[in-house]
């Protein structure tokens, strides 16, 4: 896990640098300001740490052989979702004044300076984010892995929520994402590449973190046993894992969900519908150490 965040950190994007802009600026102000994010990234990595020591990785999770989602068990990530409310709530204030072109000097929130302000509280609130979110997982002990099957499964495979979903910049992502973001096109980033590069970079995550998840799933109900290992639920399960296998970029379940499973989840439509957050949900992804 060591040193994950500070590669979110070096992977963001508009936000840091306008965050680098004003530290060239600051001087010797430039210390204080680089000090708190070296205290912030310290806390996020150590509260992941502690989540990853509780729960194990993230891909290592076992969801259940017979495919069911327990009911509690949603209502525990219903729960830590409310909990991350208020952050993403100014996580998307936030993404809303960085808006690429949106507005001028002298409007509030808006213009160059607005973006400063923004900017410069932006890596800050990522890392609360991510410790948020861990503090909330210890707190109604829920392993990441746990979180990120039922996330990846409600809002993606089931509501039909894009992996291109987030800010019309870039966030979260790779230093040759990082590079692009120049002086050119600091204020005229293109978005159609910028939510393709997104889908790409979170199918690709789902991929590392879900498929190895079915495999387990599979592992249990065949040493289970009995009349399960012939049914149509197992039969669902190891097509799903060769259709990932052969396609990297493929999103968990996508030719729709197996009954077992939407029937575990449709109870708490509404409710997952509207714990959503399509401005945040970039943030998800790429945090889990392993």
């Amino acid at each position: 896990m060591a040193g994950t965040a500070w590669k979110w950190v070096v992977g963001c994007g508009i936000g840091c640098v306008v965050v680098l802009l004003v530290v060239a600026a600051l001087g010797t102000g430039a210390f204080f300001l680089g000090k708190g994010i070296v205290e912030e990234v310290e806390q996020t990595e150590r509260e992941m740490e502690a989540l990853s020591e509780r729960f194990g990785r993230a891909r290592d999770f076992r969801p259940d052989p017979d495919g069911a989602i327990r009911p509690e068990r949603i209502e525990i990530f219903l729960a830590v979702r409310g909990s991350l409310a208020e952050t993403r709530a100014e996580l998307e204030r936030t993404f809303s004044v960085l808006h690429p072109g949106e507005g001028a000097d002298g409007e509030e929130g808006g213009g160059m300076m607005g973006k400063i302000r923004a900017g410069i509280g932006l890596v800050s609130q990522l890392m609360g984010f991510v410790t948020a979110r861990a503090e909330a997982l210890l707190e109604h002990e829920m392993g990441l892995g746990a979180y990120y099957y039922i996330y990846s499964l409600a809002y993606y495979s089931w509501l039909g929520n894009s992996p291109a979903d987030g800010p019309a910049f870039r966030l979260v992502g790779d230093s040759h994402q990082t590079r692009n973001w120049d002086g050119e096109n600091f204020g005229g980033v293109d978005e159609f590449e910028v939510r393709e590069e997104r889908a790409e970079r979170i199918l690709r995550e789902l991929h590392r973190l879900v498929l190895p998840m079915l495999r387990n799933q599979l592992e249990d109900l065949d040493a289970r046993g009995g009349s399960d290992t012939a049914g149509p639920w197992r039969e669902a399960l190891a097509t799903e894992i060769a259709a990932m296998e052969a396609d990297r970029l493929r999103l968990p379940w996508a030719d729709g969900l197996p009954a077992v499973i939407e029937q575990s989840l449709a109870p708490f439509r509404d409710r997952l519908e509207k714990s959503y957050s399509a401005q945040c949900s970039a943030l998800e992804f790429g945090m889990d150490g392993d």
